[in-house]
């Protein structure tokens, strides 16, 4: 059995879970500037934008990145009145919108790169085939 029938090798399995946090981060940040919300609603949104769809965050993962973004002064919380003793509501704020401003330029220059990591895989790798 070759490598390529086995799937990928234990390295490339490892390397698989970077970055999964700070997608997370700045998928909230994106949901929060859209409107204020409360961890199972952001849980339930996160699945449309999320970009690592096979690697969907757990809902405990979610409210440890909500409780880590309001130790940053991103995020700010309140409780409001409802069923089972209410919901602890999340909103942006302007370090937030700060913070959601820097992911967003990262991510583009990151897919500017894997632009040019995949053409030059075409042209290495593509033309083994």
């Amino acid at each position: 059995m070759t490598g390529s029938e086995r799937g990928p090798g234990r390295g490339a399995q490892r390397g698989g879970g970077r970055g999964v946090n700070r997608y997370v981060e700045a998928t909230l940040l994106l949901l929060l500037a859209e409107r204020p919300a409360h961890g199972y609603e952001l849980n339930e949104r996160l699945r449309t934008v999320f970009p690592l769809a096979e690697q969907l965050p757990d809902v405990s993962t979610i409210y440890r990145s909500l409780a880590d973004l309001e130790s940053q002064g991103a995020v700010t919380s309140h409780w409001t009145a409802g069923e089972g003793g209410g919901r602890k509501v999340h909103q942006l704020t302007e370090v937030g919108n700060d913070l959601l401003a820097f992911w967003g330029a990262r991510f583009k220059e990151e897919q500017a790169g894997l632009v040019r990591f995949l053409a030059q895989f075409d042209r290495v790798v593509g033309s083994r085939g």
